[in-house]
């Protein structure tokens, strides 16, 4: 994997994988960027996101409920 341009990132496969185009409709796939993990280093994962439902309460290691 690698990104060739600011919106681009390129994925190369082993092998035919049908299943591919769903996994990328998961967030936990999501690309990350790179200036965000540099910046914080292990924590990146710490960082708010704009999720409508906020992270309020959650702690990195717990689950996450429905």
């Amino acid at each position: 994997m690698r990104a060739i341009d600011t919106y681009t990132l390129v994925v190369e496969l082993e092998g035919p994988t049908g299943y591919f185009l769903h996994l990328l409709a998961v967030t936990a796939t999501y690309p990350v960027p790179q200036h965000s993990v540099e910046t914080h280093g292990a924590a990146w994962t710490n960082i708010e996101t704009s999720s409508p439902t906020g992270r309020s309460g959650w702690k990195p290691g717990s689950r996450i409920s429905r």
